[in-house]
């Protein structure tokens, strides 16, 4: 039987009489604190943790690629392809290196297609991984025959290797541009890309220089050459 409560003892009273009346299992649950609830405040209060990102090694490194690939790219279609053409196609080298350039830019279309691939699959060595080195491997060889083809001049079998080689190029560097957003946190995403534009630009400008400085060099060794077998001739 519950006993009635009296108004003598007002609202708290009331309040606490019904307490004591209410049986045992109808009476409201106590919420006890937890024990880490005072950690949490504090560390709520002042105790932010700092948002470490990654090192500036690291970013160096993963964007390596990035500096061997605008190496290449950079000067290929403007020093190497021309010079190239003219010495393997010396009669139609305008049209031939037309053709080489086509062959590399149908290669670009490997990417989506590496890229789509890469996200859905389930390697144990990971998803960007064995298509990087794939593309890697591509790559190496393909460069090996086109110097087979240059020693030898071999005309066509030059593009196809040339052909080989940059799509395994393309296909790591497919690889590569997805590992950004998959290892770096997206809040870090910002240094990340700064540093591939930096790598990516002081890859293309040693490029040049070094080129520019060897064809310098072996203009320099032709003109040589020739003032010595002019003079011979006198």
């Amino acid at each position: 039987m519950y006993t009635p409560l009296g108004d003598s003892s007002g609202k708290h009273g009331g309040h606490s009489a019904l307490m004591r009346t209410l049986p045992q299992e109808h009476a409201p649950m106590m919420l006890q604190p937890d024990e880490g609830s005072d950690d949490e405040a504090a560390a709520d209060d002042g105790g932010h943790t700092e948002d470490v990102g990654p090192s500036v090694c690291f970013l160096i490194s993963i964007n390596s690629f990035g500096f061997a690939y605008s190496l290449v790219v950079a000067t290929l279609g403007v020093v190497i392809l021309p010079s190239e053409a003219i010495r393997l196609f010396a009669d139609n080298h305008a049209m031939m290196l037309g053709v080489m350039l086509g062959c590399t830019g149908v290669t670009q279309l490997i990417g989506p297609a590496v890229g789509y691939h890469s996200d859905r699959s389930t390697s144990r060595y990971g998803r960007r991984r064995p298509l990087l080195v794939v593309g890697a491997v591509i790559a190496c060889c393909g460069s090996l025959a086109m110097l087979v083809a240059h020693e030898y001049k071999l005309k066509y079998f030059f593009i196809a290797s040339l052909t080989s080689a940059i799509a395994g190029l393309n296909m790591s560097y497919a690889c590569y541009t997805a590992l950004l957003p998959d290892l770096v946190p997206s809040s870090h995403l910002g240094r990340a890309s700064g540093t591939m534009a930096t790598m990516s630009m002081l890859g293309a400008l040693l490029g040049f220089s070094l080129f520019g400085f060897l064809l310098q060099t072996g203009a320099s060794t032709r003109e040589c050459a020739r003032v010595c077998a002019s003079v011979r001739e006198c």
